[in-house]
């Protein structure tokens, strides 16, 4: 049976939980050590890098961390971009 088309998005729908992942699993997708995170978020050195604290555990939603992922993409492609730019005036 097809569904109607008129129902919210499940990360629209008032009782949606997002997805947490443990501080190993946030490291092993972010491909850094997990004393590495650790240490991350201790020192706030990425402002951006959203968790949520269960007691002493860090936890990571999904979604904040798939966005952090992007936002340091492009922050590493306009670094890349200004280096380039900045080579061309030099020659």
């Amino acid at each position: 049976m097809k569904e109607p088309s008129n129902l919210p998005k499940e990360t629209e729908h008032p009782l949606y939980v997002y997805e947490l992942l443990t501080l190993e699993k946030a490291a092993e997708i972010l491909g850094v050590p997990p004393r590495v995170l650790k240490q991350w978020t201790y020192g706030n050195r990425f402002p951006d890098l959203k968790f949520v604290k269960l007691g002493r555990y860090r936890q990571f939603p999904r979604e904040e961390l798939m966005e952090f992922i992007k936002l340091q993409e492009e922050e590493t492609a306009n670094k890349v971009s200004k280096r380039h730019s900045s080579t061309k005036e030099e020659a």
